[in-house]
């Protein structure tokens, strides 16, 4: 191996899913603190996970991006984001919270609704979820917080999702805009579950 390549550990989870948050966290702190990040996105659905990534990161000095979905994703006129949780994140010194819809997911869905068929983002998605669910999260809430101008687009940051609920995956990548899509690039796989 050439000196100046790179070792750093991977975590890998023995099961999918919230059992490995803290420890996803805490792999994601120590990637952090090596490489001098200054943001973490963190998916978020009910809330729950962003206010315990709002909690846990306080005493890093980084700016965590809440991202959820839109009101309408399970019932029209209805979010699953719960006002305890958009609370204590918006109050945060440290956080702010995106609510857009998914570019992998809805967009995809609106058109094979309508049309039929299969949309070429359900490609992209479906390669990603070969990783995990948690990657394709990851990739697609990146670009909603790029979109939502909440990060900086050629620089490194840090993205934090789940399978279900919970966070069970993290990676380093440079976030691009939407329309930038496959200039995305992830540098880093920091932890994510084993078995999908």
């Amino acid at each position: 191996m050439n000196r100046k390549d790179l070792q750093k550990e991977l975590t890998l989870f023995k099961e999918k899913g919230s059992v490995n948050t803290r420890a996803c966290f805490e792999a994601v702190a120590d990637r952090i603190n090596d490489l001098g990040l200054q943001y973490v996105i963190v998916a978020s659905t009910s809330g729950e996970t962003g206010a315990k990534a709002v909690n846990f990161f306080k005493k890093h000095d980084v700016k965590i991006v809440v991202v959820s979905h839109q009101y309408g994703f399970k019932k029209d006129g209805e979010i699953e984001f719960q006002d305890r949780y958009r609370r204590r994140i918006e109050n945060s010194d440290n956080a702010s919270l995106v609510i857009t819809p998914d570019l992998l997911t809805r967009v995809p869905k609106i058109t094979r609704g309508k049309y039929g068929g299969y949309n070429p983002l359900d490609l992209v998605a479906d390669t990603l979820r070969i990783f995990s669910q948690g990657m394709k999260v990851c990739i697609e809430f990146t670009i909603q917080a790029a979109d939502a101008g909440k990060i900086p687009v050629n620089e490194e940051i840090v993205a934090v999702a789940g399978t279900s609920s919970g966070a069970d995956t993290g990676i380093v990548l440079q976030g691009q805009h939407s329309h930038k899509l496959f200039q995305m690039d992830v540098k880093e796989i920091i932890c994510m579950p084993r078995d999908k």
